[in-house]
């Protein structure tokens, strides 16, 4: 008795227990390409974004052509100097050379001004898309959302039906976030 217990236990426990291929995953895709070139909010931000890019890249410029100027007019005039103006001018040069290193570094080099401007700006962006990626999901019943992006190449295939990229730009178009 115990025996035929156990056994119809074991049998019942095999039929209810499915494997997650069984029970029919379901995955979703967006690109992520696409909502951030279509959502306003993101647009502004790479808006701002390229206003400050473009202000670093214009005294980057600046500052290397004076450093060129520096350099040619060291070129020229180096056998008419005396040592100690030479040394002078070549000081000037290698200072202005540090300077535009470290210029570049503090505004575009990993952890400088653009990566943490970005990250500030975009943050509340990404909670929003986020939010209605999640949405989304949920109320079609996916256990996970991937992105297309071409950049990231994180979807190697995917089957146009699963896209809802439209469907979290439609959202966040309803909720006033356009």
């Amino acid at each position: 008795m115990a025996l035929s217990t156990v056994l119809i236990f074991f049998t019942f426990g095999f039929m209810y227990a499915v494997s997650p291929r069984e029970r029919g995953i379901k995955v979703g895709f967006v690109n992520s390409a696409i909502i951030l070139a279509q959502f306003r909010p993101a647009r502004a931000v790479q808006a701002r974004l390229d206003t400050l890019i473009q202000d670093w890249s214009d005294t980057l410029n600046g500052m290397i052509a004076e450093y060129h100027a520096k350099v040619d007019n060291l070129t020229l005039h180096r056998n008419a100097m005396s040592a100690l103006a030479r040394t002078h001018a070549q000081h000037e040069v290698d200072s202005l050379e540090q300077a535009i290193m470290e210029y570049r570094q503090a505004t575009v080099g990993q952890g400088g001004d653009l990566a943490q401007t970005r990250a500030k700006l975009m943050n509340p962006v990404r909670k929003e898309i986020y939010g209605a990626i999640s949405g989304i999901a949920r109320e079609d019943g996916m256990q996970f959302v991937l992105d297309e992006n071409p950049q990231t190449a994180i979807v190697l295939y995917a089957d146009p039906r699963y896209d809802i990229t439209y469907e979290v730009l439609n959202r966040l178009t309803r909720e006033g976030y356009n």
